[in-house]
């Protein structure tokens, strides 16, 4: 193609327009034609022209006269310029179904299966494990459903065919989701907490979600009031060791608990930092390139920034500008829109700038606590939940399984050292032992060569878990 060839069927397209209105111009993938021309390395000088001629050409046209909509997955990618009032000044986005959504998708595409439509408590699971999946994505992974089980029947008709759960699990297994990592957004779907993790997490994810409570959109999904300033929302922990339980597991149950879920969320973190810059761009460029999806979205979202001070930190040796603090200059620009900023701080708080914390006022700051006594023993009964009988067991279980009242009373004692033992933990030290307890149990149940049946062996499953919590407590002890 030669140069201002583009350009001249870009004046032809609007002038033909122009001859037969009303009409409707559409362009699809808006992001090729119309690429942001602040990132000259990135794009051709003849992309340049195409831009400026675009723009020329929209501002020419009669409002009323033709309908000019674009298309594109790649928002944050088009020159800022054409989406100035008077230009594509109007969004409609198409965000990820959710649960509810999810459950209709998947009901449309078995609908005309012969057999073995998913029930209503099929669909609840399959909803739950495809977070993050698109329309497209659903229509394919019941394809692939259905193909896993016509090779698993054989030649045989396709009303013979019979769909189960491991066919299901098969096509899901093999699903790659075309969400950030295929268009380059940051949008993410949390998904909830493992359950083993609740008795430590739930109640503060509960305290957290009602405190976000004046911060997030109502029902009808607008903010109950507009604010000039930004919507912020800090959690902090003092504790290093504590940066994947934080993150990975309260954060996540926040985002993923339904009162937050139907809020899009956009994520900024070290690894998309790094992969951006891999891709050629500076530091502040690629952060800015991932703010500026939530600065621009036209609903109310949230900006989700975990290890808030250590990303400054990074953005802070990779820039060249002399303010260690050009990140929050870029987060100031939030404000007003209808972005969310919801940000992690971990380490000593005598360390971190205060600056960091300009962003959040004190009535929106959540300090995470170490666990309860009551939610240590929930946490690490799930470990002796077959070893202690409780009131709740069936009277045959029970006697099952209480081997003798001496049994019974030794491991109580040791889910007591365990809950005393990790008094005033951090919860990261807490999953620590909890694995190492898990994993000596594993090793204790064997085979009774008089019975013929698998049985603990407590006697060493007792000796292994003392000295576990005689390690533990020593190593608590050097610290």
């Amino acid at each position: 193609m030669w140069f201002g060839e583009s350009e001249e069927n870009l004046r032809k397209l609007f002038n033909k327009a122009k001859a037969n209105v009303p009409s409707i111009i559409f362009f699809d993938e808006l992001d090729a034609l119309c690429p942001n021309r602040d990132k000259a390395s990135e794009s051709s000088e003849a992309y340049v022209g195409v831009v400026t001629e675009l723009l020329a050409l929209i501002d020419s046209v009669k409002r009323g006269d033709v309908l000019i909509i674009g298309a594109t997955n790649r928002l944050d990618a088009i020159d800022v310029a054409i989406r100035r009032p008077g230009r594509f000044d109007k969004d409609l986005a198409f965000n990820l179904p959710d649960i509810p959504g999810r459950k209709k998708i998947v009901q449309i595409h078995t609908q005309k299966w012969f057999r073995d439509q998913p029930d209503s408590e099929q669909l609840e699971t399959i909803a739950n494990n495809t977070i993050g999946y698109s329309g497209a994505d659903l229509q394919k992974l019941c394809t692939d459903t259905f193909i896993a089980a016509k090779d698993r029947c054989g030649r045989v008709p396709a009303a013979e065919i019979t769909i189960s759960s491991a066919d299901w699990a098969k096509a899901m297994k093999e699903m790659r989701p075309s969400k950030s990592d295929v268009f380059e957004s940051t949008l993410i779907a949390a998904k909830p907490p493992l359950p083993l993790m609740m008795p430590l997490a739930g109640n503060m994810i509960k305290e957290i979600v009602t405190s976000l409570g004046d911060i997030l959109p109502r029902d009808n999904g607008h903010f109950p009031f507009a604010m000039t300033g930004m919507r912020s929302y800090l959690v902090r922990e003092g504790n290093l060791d504590s940066e994947v339980f934080l993150n990975h597991v309260i954060l996540t149950g926040v985002l993923s608990d339904p009162t937050v879920s139907n809020v899009p969320v956009y994520y900024l973190d070290l690894p998309h930092l790094a992969g951006r810059i891999d891709d050629g761009l500076t530091a502040i460029k690629a952060a800015r390139c991932i703010i500026k999806q939530a600065e621009n979205s036209d609903r109310p979202c949230i900006l989700f920034v975990p290890g808030i001070n250590w990303i400054n930190d990074a953005i802070a040796q990779h820039t060249r500008e002399q303010n260690d603090f050009v990140f929050f200059d870029l987060l100031r620009t939030l404000a007003g829109t209808n972005a969310i900023l919801l940000a992690s701080v971990i380490g000593n708080m005598k360390e971190i700038s205060a600056e960091i914390l300009t962003p959040f006022s004190d009535r929106n700051v959540y300090k995470v606590r170490v666990p309860e006594r009551e939610e240590r023993l929930a946490f690490y009964r799930q470990i002796f939940d077959d070893l202690i009988p409780t009131e709740d067991d069936e009277p045959r279980e029970k006697r099952a399984r209480e081997e003798s009242r001496d049994d019974v009373d030794r491991f109580e004692k040791h889910l007591q050292t365990a809950v005393d033992l990790t008094e005033n933990d951090p919860c990261d030290f807490l999953l620590k032992l909890y694995e190492k307890l898990r994993k000596v149990k594993i090793e204790h149940y064997v085979l009774d060569e008089n019975q013929g049946n698998l049985r603990y062996d407590l006697d060493g499953l007792d000796r292994s878990f003392t000295e576990i919590f005689d390690l533990y407590h020593l190593n608590r002890l050097q610290e």
